[in-house]
Parts: structure tokens; C-alpha cells; sequence
């Protein structure tokens, strides 16, 4: 795993993780009914568990993650993570929008990252050249901490990382890299 990245390779993957989350944000603004979402500037940064769960809000911090599986020429995951009252807003949201009132909170929040992930990774592909695909998106409740360990598997990894926002509702956009795919993604953006 590399242990640091030169200045333009963290600029071309803060700017991939950009058009990833941004794709992600707008799969989600139309599911919601055309609501505007911004970004904030992404991160991209190696962190072991312990930073990732201060990142994510600190120990016993209660969050949703709605995560998945890379597949293809990249491996690790994607997360969308959500605080508890952001959660509870966008599955009502979620769940009143297109006449989906049967849905259970789960089901509409897999359907919705299901949707920002395809979207995530299709932008993706245009950028880099890379193709990868998502698995089945689960949804998982709990603290901080465990929610870290379900996106880095490892002591540490590379964390690329984007907040989504539109009043009164915001998340997490991790795109979560394996070593190998790291790798992959610098060399699709010609900066290995």
C-alpha cells in the first residue's frame, strides 16, 4: 500500500472522488425530487480505524451506512453514511417520494445508494477509463467505530472521502480503494 501520494496524484483523486460524489449527490437529488445537494471538498487520506471513526463523528457516534463492494479491475468499497437524524429525513423523504409509500426504510435505502453508487461508478469510468462495479448495497446501524471497521477491513486504508449536503439533510460519500485499486485508479488517470 502506498504510504504517501505526490501532491498531483491526491489532486486527481480528490477530483475523482469530485465527479464521483457528484454523480452520487445528483442520483440522490432525483430521487428526492430534483432537491439541490452540494459537496463539500473531498479528502483523500490513509487512515487507520481509529482516525476514520473520529471522521465519522467519535466513538459511540449512532450512523447508518448503507455500504457495498467494489468489483471488477478495483477492489473495496463505497459508504454512504448517515447520522441518525440525517437517516431518518431522507428515508422518510425516501419513502414518500414516487409513490413508494410500501418500501420499508431499508429497502429505500438500498434502492437509493443502489442508484448512487451505479451512478458514482459510471462517472468513474468516464474520468478514468476504469471499470468497477458495486455489490448488492447492505445497510448497517450502529456506532462509529463499527461502522469504521466495516469500511476498512485492514488496520488502515486509503479513505476517499466527499460530504454531501441539502438543508436539513447531509452524509458521507466514501469511495474506499484497496491497495491494488488504489493503484489502478492513479494509473487510469495517468498519474502512476
Amino acid at each position: 500500500m502506498p504510504a504517501e501520494l505526490t501532491e498531483p496524484q491526491a489532486d486527481a483523486l480528490r477530483e475523482l472522488t469530485n465527479v464521483a460524489a457528484g454523480h452520487a449527490a445528483r442520483a440522490l437529488s432525483t430521487l428526492l425530487g430534483g432537491e439541490k445537494f452540494g459537496l463539500w471538498p473531498p479528502l483523500v487520506r490513509l487512515l487507520d480505524r481509529a482516525q476514520l471513526t473520529a471522521l465519522l463523528g467519535g466513538r459511540g457516534a449512532a450512523l447508518t451506512s448503507v455500504g457495498a463492494e467494489l468489483r471488477g479491475e478495483v477492489g473495496g468499497g463505497l459508504a454512504l453514511i448517515f447520522t441518525e437524524p440525517h437517516v431518518q429525513t431522507l428515508t422518510s423523504r425516501l419513502l414518500g417520494a414516487g409513490g413508494q409509500r410500501f418500501q420499508t426504510p431499508e429497502v429505500a435505502l438500498r434502492d437509493a445508494a443502489n442508484q448512487a453508487f451505479s451512478a458514482a461508478l459510471d462517472a468513474v469510468m468516464r474520468l478514468s477509463g476504469v471499470r468497477a462495479l458495486h455489490s448488492v448495497p447492505l445497510v448497517g446501524d450502529g456506532p462509529a467505530e463499527m461502522i469504521a471497521g466495516l469500511c476498512l477491513p485492514g488496520e488502515e486504508g486509503w479513505v476517499l472521502e466527499a460530504e454531501v449536503y441539502a438543508s436539513p439533510l447531509s452524509g458521507r460519500f466514501l469511495l474506499l480503494p484497496d491497495s491494488p485499486g488504489l493503484t489502478t485508479f492513479l494509473r487510469g488517470l495517468k498519474m502512476a
